[in-house]
């Protein structure tokens, strides 16, 4: 199991790889979970869990890409940023869309 310091230097490496003009945040976790039920001095139950993931959020100009994986696996991580700046493109190009200048109908216009 990591540290919690390795959980940052993780995130760290991430924020780094920032482009000129770009922000990027990084949230990485790391958990586990264990459940034991004994009856009568017997386990009857035992189920042990662990999680991690990893979300980035890539800023520039205002506006904003996110993308989440379930694992910490490096060869991810590198698609996890990717995503989120495909993301932070299509929002892009979604602005430059609606930026078109649209004059709205008046009800008073009516002929």
């Amino acid at each position: 199991m990591s540290t919690p310091n390795a959980l940052e230097q993780l995130a760290a490496r991430i924020v780094a790889q920032a482009k000129p003009g770009e922000q990027i945040e990084a949230y990485v976790s790391r958990g586990g979970e264990t459940s034991v039920r004994v009856y009568e001095g017997e386990v009857e139950h035992f189920v042990s869990a662990q999680s991690e993931s990893v979300g980035i959020r890539v800023v520039r100009d205002g506006r904003t890409g996110y993308a989440y994986a379930g694992t910490l696996d490096e060869s991810v991580l590198h698609e996890v940023l990717a995503e989120a700046r495909a993301i932070f493109q299509a929002t892009e190009l979604a602005r430059d869309f609606l930026s078109i200048d649209v004059v709205p109908s008046r009800p008073d216009a009516a002929s």
